[in-house]
């Protein structure tokens, strides 16, 4: 999955903060992975102001970043959520609407993939 700074930080928030020891183990393996490194505080040159969180144009580059298809799972699942109650905001919705978007792609793609013989 190919995500920004900005989108890896609004994700970690939506993922849900209670649940059973199977959705906490998958909550806790997405924000490993969406965690920034060191090396990447540096290269986009993160800096706090206030409540807000600044970064330079590096930041704003998709990366690729290695989540399970459970968390994928579980991440739409917490944005679906957020959905149905109509709670998404302005920060979530362009989050939301690019994944959803890059999901179903993946879904044609794997209709169109011609089946192999065994």
């Amino acid at each position: 999955m190919k995500l920004n700074v900005n989108e890896r930080l609004i994700i970690v928030g939506v993922v849900p903060e209670k649940g059973n020891f199977k959705t906490m183990t998958i909550v806790e393996n997405v924000k490993k992975a969406l965690h920034l490194t060191e090396e990447e505080v540096k290269e986009y040159e993160l800096v706090q102001v206030g409540e807000n969180l600044t970064w330079n144009k590096k930041g704003s580059e998709k990366k690729e970043v290695e989540i399970s298809e459970f968390g994928e799972e579980l991440i739409m699942e917490a944005f679906e959520a957020l959905d149905k109650k109509a709670e998404l905001t302005v920060h979530h919705f362009p989050v939301f609407k690019y994944l959803k978007e890059e999901k179903e792609k993946a879904e044609k793609l794997k209709e169109e993939k011609p089946k192999t013989k065994k």
